[in-house]
């Protein structure tokens, strides 16, 4: 998508971030903040390509909400106790 819109890529690597949280609980609390982030970023990225009227940008931004709200939904169900039907994080409502 980058370079569809004329970029280049950077092949710099940036700092690895490193909480030192290693209780799976806590590994997936922190996975899930950062997939309600993605999703956030998205649908500006969503917004930004609805304002270009780029279709194609804006069908790439649709694919990655769905997917990270799927990756939402997954962690969801393992932060849950077994029997409970609630969602385990509540999140913001789009």
């Amino acid at each position: 998508m980058i370079t569809m819109l004329g970029g280049h890529p950077s092949l710099g690597i940036g700092s690895l971030l490193e909480t030192h949280q290693h209780d799976m609980e806590k590994i997936l609390r922190e996975s899930m903040e950062f997939e309600i982030e993605g999703v956030e970023r998205y649908r500006e990225l969503l917004a930004l390509a609805e304002k270009a009227g780029s279709i194609t940008l804006e069908e790439y931004a649709r694919r990655l909400i769905a997917e990270e709200a799927t990756h939402i939904s997954d962690i969801d169900k393992m932060l849950r106790r077994p029997g409970d039907v609630d969602q385990a994080v509540e999140q913001k409502a789009p």
